[in-house]
């Protein structure tokens, strides 16, 4: 939603963890079974009790297709609509969990191209709270 506000209105913005490469990834992973996992009381714990340690294609493509309508996966992917208008964004995205950083670097690709301004950041965590942590101490220079 942040990234939308951006591209669309052009005003600052914040991803933290962001889905943000949706059409390119469903088509690179056709092969992978979308497969919910545990997702009991979801919603009521703390995302640190939730596994995020690394890369889990299955559950990553049951979320993008459960909330996502097929013919919507190109247009629900960002980079591709970025334009001078665009308003600056911080990227953040732990290296070691579900969301792919593709879409990270996808981004900040497009946004060089634009030049837009944008600080994108990268932490060694296991989880994403330690993302929301690092965001405390950010530049605010363009927010």
């Amino acid at each position: 939603m942040a990234v939308e506000l951006a591209i669309k209105y052009g005003v600052p913005a914040i991803s933290l963890s962001g889905i943000l490469d949706i059409g390119n990834w469903l088509s690179q992973h056709q092969d992978v079974d979308a497969a919910e996992g545990d997702t009991s009381d979801f919603n009521q714990r703390a995302s640190a009790t939730i596994n995020q340690d690394g890369p889990n294609d299955p559950f990553y493509k049951w979320f993008m297709t459960n909330y996502i309508a097929p013919a919507d996966y190109a247009k629900a992917s960002p980079a591709p609509r970025v334009t001078a208008k665009t308003g600056p964004l911080y990227l953040a995205n732990s290296l070691n969990e579900f969301v792919p950083t593709s879409g990270l670097f996808q981004m900040g690709e497009a946004l060089s191209r634009a030049q837009v301004p944008f600080t994108l950041r990268t932490v060694v965590a296991a989880v994403t709270p330690r993302v929301t942590l690092m965001m405390c101490s950010m530049n605010s220079t363009y927010f």
